[in-house]
C-alpha cells in the first residue's frame, strides 16, 4: 500500500498531539471552529499570516510553556510556530499549517523589576502600545516599537528598530535578562549567567527557545520633539541632500528619521513621507531642519509637536494598512544621492508593474543603522567597529494589496526588485550583506547574513541547550541553514 502523502501524515500526527495538548493543559488548547481559535487567527495583522494550525494553544504562564515544549519534542513530527503580537507579514513565521500555534498574548504582565531601578518586567505578548500606556506618566522611556500594536516578543529577538535608535541602538541592546524556556527547562539569560543564550537570541528569534518575560532598560524621557510631513514625490533630490547633511556634520544620536517613498494605488498617486523625531524636549531643533524645511509639502499633513513616545506610536499605528495581503523584503545599503536614486527608480518601476491591482500601497523605506555596543554584542554577528550607523541605512520594501490572486505576481516583482538593487549598490562598493530580520522576505534567510561566527556560535548554543534541535527541525521561521 503506498504511503500517505506527507501533508496527511502531519496533520493526522499534529491532530493527535492536540488531543495530548488538551489533556495536559485543559482549557488552554483551541480547535479548529472554536470562538478562541477563530479569534486567534483573525487578530493576525495581514491576511497572509492567517493560515489554520490543527490547534492554538494559549499559555498563561512559563510552566505552561514548558509543559507544550515537553510535548512537542516528544512529538518530532510536528511543526509548530510562536507567536507574540503576530505582526509580520510571512507565512510559516508566527503561525503555521497542519501544526501547532502557541498564542503567546496570554504573558503579557508588565511590572517594575524589584530590586532594579528602571528596569521594567515585560511579557512576552504584551503589546507595546501596553508598554507605553504603563510608562506615560512616570517621566521614562523603552526602546520598542514605533507602531503601538506590535508584539514585544518577536520585534525584540528579532533586533528592534525604534524611535531612539540613534541614541541608543536595536531594542535588543537595552534588555538586561530573559526568561526563556528551552528545550531542557526554564533559564535565565542575561549578562552573568547562559551569556551565550543571551547573544544568540537577541536577533535569532525562535531558533534556540521561547522567551516568556524580557527585564528591560527604562531612560529618562517624557515629551521631544517629532511627528511627519509628506510631500509630492518631486522633492526627491532635497530628500537626499538633507540625508547628506544629517551623516556628513557630525553624528547627531538625537535625530531619527523614517523616510518612505510611497505609492498610494487609490490616488494613483507617488509622494514622499518624513516620519521623524529629535530626542530632546526642544521645539524644531535644527538637526531635523534639513527635512522639515524641504518645500513643498502636502497641506495639512505636517505633525511636528512635543509629544510623547505612546502618541507618536500611535501616529504611525494609524497609518499602517490592516487585514491585507503583504509583502516585506530588506537590504542594507552605504547611501548616497546616486545609489538612492538608482534604488528609487528600481522601486518605481517595480511599483508600476503592480499598480493595476486594485488599492495597492507600495512603500520603499530608509531607516537609519543604529549604533553597536562593543561592551553587549548581540547575535547578529556586527562589529561595532564597523561603525555602518554613520552612513548606512535598512531599507525595507513594503507591498499591500487586496486580492489573493495577485499573491504570486507580486511576490515575483519585489523579490526581482531587491535583486537589481542589491546589483546596484554592489556596483558602487555600498552593499552590506545584513539583512534585518523583522523585516525580511519569506524567501530570505537573514541568518545567514550575520556571518560565518554567528553561525557558529548558534550552533554550540543549539548543540547546549537545544540538543535535540527542537527549536531549529520544527519550529517555523528562519534558520540558520
Amino acid at each position: 500500500m503506498a504511503s500517505s502523502p506527507p501533508i496527511v501524515e502531519a496533520s493526522l500526527n499534529a491532530a493527535v498531539l492536540c488531543s495530548k495538548l488538551s489533556t495536559a493543559l485543559p482549557g488552554k488548547v483551541f480547535l479548529p471552529g472554536s470562538l478562541e481559535y477563530n479569534s486567534s487567527v483573525d487578530s493576525y495583522f495581514f491576511r497572509t499570516a492567517k493560515q489554520t494550525p490543527a490547534c492554538i494553544l494559549k499559555p498563561q504562564s512559563a510552566d505552561e510553556v514548558e509543559a507544550i515544549v515537553k510535548i512537542l519534542a516528544a512529538n518530532p513530527g510536528v511543526k509548530f510556530a510562536i507567536r507574540s503580537g503576530g505582526h509580520t507579514p510571512n507565512p510559516c513565521q508566527s503561525n503555521v499549517d497542519n501544526g501547532v500555534t502557541i498564542d503567546l498574548r496570554g504573558l503579557k504582565r508588565i511590572d517594575k523589576k524589584e530590586g532594579q531601578d528602571g528596569v521594567l518586567s515585560v511579557g512576552t505578548g504584551a503589546e507595546w502600545g501596553d508598554v507605553y500606556d504603563y510608562l506615560e506618566n512616570t517621566g521614562r522611556g523603552a526602546v520598542g516599537s514605533r507602531e503601538s500594536s506590535v508584539g514585544v516578543g518577536g520585534f525584540i529577538t528579532g533586533g528592534g528598530l525604534s524611535f531612539f535608535a540613534p541614541e541608543l541602538g536595536f531594542a535588543c541592546d537595552n534588555v538586561v535578562n530573559m526568561e526563556i524556556v528551552t528545550s531542557k527547562g526554564i533559564v535565565n539569560a542575561n549578562a552573568h549567567e547562559n551569556t551565550d543564550l543571551f547573544r544568540a537570541i537577541r536577533g535569532g528569534q525562535g531558533n534556540f527557545g521561547i522567551v516568556t518575560r524580557f527585564d528591560i532598560k527604562t531612560h529618562e524621557r517624557n515629551t521631544y520633539w517629532g511627528g511627519g510631513i509628506l510631500y509630492p514625490d518631486t522633492t526627491e533630490d532635497a530628500q537626499f541632500q538633507a540625508w547628506s547633511d544629517l551623516k556628513n556634520g557630525k553624528y547627531d544620536p538625537y535625530a531619527a528619521v523614517i523616510q518612505s517613498y510611497l505609492y498610494f494605488g487609490a490616488q494613483k498617486a507617488f509622494m514622499v513621507s518624513n516620519n521623524m523625531v529629535y530626542l530632546k524636549h526642544i521645539e524644531r531643533p535644527t538637526g531635523l531642519a534639513g527635512f522639515e524645511n524641504i518645500q513643498p509639502q502636502v497641506p495639512g499633513t505636517n505633525t511636528m509637536r512635543l509629544d510623547t513616545t505612546k502618541n507618536f506610536a500611535l501616529e504611525l499605528q494609524a497609518w499602517q494598512p490592516l487585514d491585507q495581503y503583504a509583502v516585506y523584503v530588506t537590504t542594507t545599503i552605504k547611501l548616497s544621492p546616486s545609489v538612492g536614486k538608482k534604488i528609487n527608480s528600481i522601486w518605481r518601476e517595480a511599483t508600476n508593474l503592480i499598480s493595476d491591482s486594485p488599492n495597492i500601497t507600495s512603500v520603499l523605506t530608509y531607516q537609519q543603522f543604529p549604533p553597536q555596543d562593543k561592551d553587549n554584542p548581540n547575535g547578529m554577528g556586527l562589529n561595532a567597529s564597523d561603525e555602518l550607523h554613520k552612513d548606512h541605512f535598512i531599507i525595507i520594501i513594503s507591498i499591500y494589496w487586496h486580492e489573493i490572486k495577485d499573491s504570486e505576481r507580486i511576490a515575483n516583482t519585489t523579490k526581482d526588485a531587491v535583486n537589481k538593487m542589491e546589483a546596484a549598490a554592489a556596483e558602487e562598493n555600498a552593499l552590506h550583506p545584513f539583512k534585518y530580520i523583522n523585516y525580511a522576505a519569506f524567501w530570505q534567510q537573514p541568518p545567514s547574513s550575520y556571518g560565518q561566527g554567528a553561525k557558529d556560535a548558534a550552533e554550540e548554543v543549539s548543540a547546549k541547550y537545544d540538543p535535540y534541535l527542537l527549536f531549529r527541525k520544527q519550529a517555523v521561521g528562519f534558520k540558520y541553514s
